[in-house]
Protein backbone atom coordinates (compact mmCIF):
# COMPACT_ATOMS: atom_id res chain seq x y z
CA UNK A 1 0.00 0.00 0.00
CA UNK A 2 2.80 2.43 0.83
CA UNK A 3 4.34 1.95 -2.64
CA UNK A 4 1.02 2.70 -4.30
CA UNK A 5 0.33 5.92 -2.42
CA UNK A 6 3.72 7.33 -1.49
CA UNK A 7 5.57 6.80 -4.77
CA UNK A 8 2.93 6.69 -7.46
CA UNK A 9 0.78 9.67 -8.34
CA UNK A 10 2.44 12.09 -5.95
CA UNK A 11 5.87 11.73 -7.61
CA UNK A 12 4.26 12.02 -11.03
CA UNK A 13 2.49 15.19 -9.89
CA UNK A 14 5.70 16.74 -8.52
CA UNK A 15 7.62 15.86 -11.70
CA UNK A 16 4.84 17.39 -13.81
CA UNK A 17 5.05 20.64 -11.84
CA UNK A 18 8.85 20.65 -12.19
CA UNK A 19 8.79 20.30 -15.97
CA UNK A 20 6.09 22.97 -16.36
CA UNK A 21 8.04 25.39 -14.17
CA UNK A 22 11.26 24.64 -16.05
CA UNK A 23 9.67 25.00 -19.49
CA UNK A 24 7.49 28.03 -18.84
CA UNK A 25 8.59 29.57 -15.52
CA UNK A 26 12.33 29.70 -16.08
CA UNK A 27 12.24 29.08 -19.81
CA UNK A 28 14.00 26.61 -22.03
CA UNK A 29 15.64 29.45 -23.94
CA UNK A 30 17.17 30.92 -20.77
CA UNK A 31 18.38 27.47 -19.71
CA UNK A 32 19.91 26.95 -23.14
CA UNK A 33 21.71 30.30 -23.00
CA UNK A 34 23.12 29.50 -19.56
CA UNK A 35 24.25 26.10 -20.81
CA UNK A 36 25.86 27.72 -23.86
CA UNK A 37 27.74 30.16 -21.65
CA UNK A 38 28.89 27.38 -19.33
CA UNK A 39 29.69 24.59 -21.81
CA UNK A 40 29.54 26.10 -25.30
CA UNK A 41 26.86 23.60 -26.38
CA UNK A 42 23.20 24.13 -27.21
CA UNK A 43 20.05 22.05 -26.81
CA UNK A 44 18.91 20.19 -29.92
CA UNK A 45 15.64 21.55 -31.31
CA UNK A 46 14.04 18.15 -30.70
CA UNK A 47 14.80 18.39 -26.97
CA UNK A 48 13.38 21.91 -26.72
CA UNK A 49 10.15 20.84 -28.43
CA UNK A 50 9.83 17.77 -26.19
CA UNK A 51 10.43 19.70 -22.96
CA UNK A 52 8.24 22.64 -23.87
CA UNK A 53 5.28 21.07 -25.67
CA UNK A 54 5.12 17.27 -25.65
CA UNK A 55 6.25 16.25 -22.15
CA UNK A 56 3.94 18.60 -20.19
CA UNK A 57 0.89 17.44 -22.14
CA UNK A 58 1.71 13.76 -21.64
CA UNK A 59 2.55 14.19 -17.96
CA UNK A 60 -0.57 16.24 -17.21
CA UNK A 61 -2.65 13.57 -18.93
CA UNK A 62 -0.97 10.80 -16.93
CA UNK A 63 -1.46 12.71 -13.67
CA UNK A 64 -5.17 13.34 -14.34
CA UNK A 65 -5.65 9.71 -15.35
CA UNK A 66 -3.95 8.48 -12.19
CA UNK A 67 -6.05 10.72 -9.95
CA UNK A 68 -9.23 9.60 -11.74
CA UNK A 69 -8.24 5.94 -11.35
CA UNK A 70 -7.57 6.46 -7.66
CA UNK A 71 -11.04 7.78 -6.86
CA UNK A 72 -13.31 6.23 -9.49
CA UNK A 73 -11.62 3.05 -10.73
CA UNK A 74 -9.70 1.80 -7.72
CA UNK A 75 -8.25 -1.62 -8.56
CA UNK A 76 -7.00 -2.38 -5.04
CA UNK A 77 -9.05 -4.13 -2.38
CA UNK A 78 -7.73 -2.31 0.66
CA UNK A 79 -10.10 -1.71 3.54
CA UNK A 80 -11.69 1.75 3.43
CA UNK A 81 -9.68 2.96 6.41
CA UNK A 82 -6.37 2.07 4.78
CA UNK A 83 -7.45 3.59 1.47
CA UNK A 84 -8.17 6.91 3.16
CA UNK A 85 -4.89 6.78 5.09
CA UNK A 86 -3.10 6.18 1.79
CA UNK A 87 -4.98 9.07 0.16
CA UNK A 88 -4.00 11.27 3.09
CA UNK A 89 -0.33 10.36 2.49
CA UNK A 90 -0.84 11.14 -1.18
CA UNK A 91 -2.33 14.60 -0.51
CA UNK A 92 0.23 15.54 2.13
CA UNK A 93 2.97 15.21 -0.47
CA UNK A 94 1.01 17.01 -3.16
CA UNK A 95 -0.07 19.94 -0.97
CA UNK A 96 3.56 20.86 -0.30
CA UNK A 97 3.96 22.18 -3.87
CA UNK A 98 1.24 24.88 -3.74
CA UNK A 99 2.25 25.81 -0.20
CA UNK A 100 5.82 26.24 -1.43
CA UNK A 101 4.59 28.60 -4.15
CA UNK A 102 2.59 30.65 -1.64
CA UNK A 103 5.27 31.03 1.02
CA UNK A 104 7.76 33.78 0.27
CA UNK A 105 11.20 32.70 1.44
CA UNK A 106 14.03 35.19 1.48
CA UNK A 107 15.96 33.74 -1.45
CA UNK A 108 17.91 35.64 -4.08
CA UNK A 109 16.30 36.42 -7.39
CA UNK A 110 17.40 34.22 -10.32
CA UNK A 111 18.62 37.30 -12.19
CA UNK A 112 20.85 38.21 -9.23
CA UNK A 113 22.34 34.71 -9.19
CA UNK A 114 23.04 34.88 -12.95
CA UNK A 115 24.61 38.31 -12.53
CA UNK A 116 26.85 37.05 -9.75
CA UNK A 117 27.88 33.82 -11.48
CA UNK A 118 28.18 34.98 -15.09
CA UNK A 119 28.58 38.75 -14.90
CA UNK A 120 25.58 39.52 -17.07
CA UNK A 121 21.82 39.48 -17.24
CA UNK A 122 18.96 38.65 -19.58
CA UNK A 123 17.38 41.58 -21.40
CA UNK A 124 14.45 40.73 -23.69
CA UNK A 125 15.57 37.10 -23.77
CA UNK A 126 19.17 37.91 -24.75
CA UNK A 127 22.14 37.47 -22.44
CA UNK A 128 24.01 40.75 -22.08
CA UNK A 129 27.49 40.98 -20.55
CA UNK A 130 27.72 43.88 -18.14
CA UNK A 131 30.67 46.26 -17.99
CA UNK A 132 33.91 44.96 -16.52
CA UNK A 133 33.86 47.45 -13.66
CA UNK A 134 32.35 44.80 -11.38
CA UNK A 135 34.06 41.42 -11.57
CA UNK A 136 31.97 38.29 -11.87
CA UNK A 137 31.63 36.00 -8.84
CA UNK A 138 32.55 38.84 -6.50
CA UNK A 139 36.28 38.35 -7.02
CA UNK A 140 38.29 41.48 -7.59
CA UNK A 141 41.58 40.64 -9.29
CA UNK A 142 42.89 44.21 -8.84
CA UNK A 143 43.39 43.54 -5.14
CA UNK A 144 45.36 40.38 -5.90
CA UNK A 145 47.60 42.18 -8.38
CA UNK A 146 48.30 45.00 -5.87
CA UNK A 147 49.47 42.48 -3.26
CA UNK A 148 52.16 41.09 -5.56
Amino acid sequence: MFNDYAAGVSLLYITTIEIVVLAYGFGVERLEKLMTIQTGETFPTYSKIMVKYVSPVIMIGMTCSSIYNEFFDNKYDYPKTFSWIGRFLFFVQIICVPIGFLIKINTPNMDDIIMEDYGGKFVNGQFVDMDDSEPALGYDDTEASQDE
